[in-house]
């Protein structure tokens, strides 16, 4: 009986995490802007929000941006280089990996 119950679970368990989730990464020709100051390179829908990978033009900094239900954030986009944290700088040390 324990053995049909842990394959249940085991079974539930990778289904919920096949389903849901989606991602789109963009080419340079097929690239969003938001708001006239951002491009955004890739999106990741799940079923508790939303999470985006986007750069400013001016400064090619990358900012991983978060929303949720009724909360958002906006953070840099931080890479480690040689084991330190360094913020991510498009086409200077990050590029999208397709």
């Amino acid at each position: 009986m324990k053995k049909i119950i842990s394959i249940s679970i085991l079974i539930i368990l990778i289904v919920t995490l096949l389903c849901g989730c989606s991602h789109k990464t963009y080419t340079d020709s097929g690239k969003t802007k938001l708001y006239d100051k951002f491009v955004v390179i890739r999106e990741d829908t799940g079923p508790h929000g939303d999470v985006c990978l986007m750069y400013d033009k001016d400064t090619k900094i990358i900012y991983l941006c978060i929303h949720y239900a009724y909360t958002s954030g906006l953070s840099p986009y931080y890479i480690i280089i040689d084991g330190e944290p360094t913020i991510a700088i498009y086409g200077v040390n990050y590029e999208i990996q397709k």
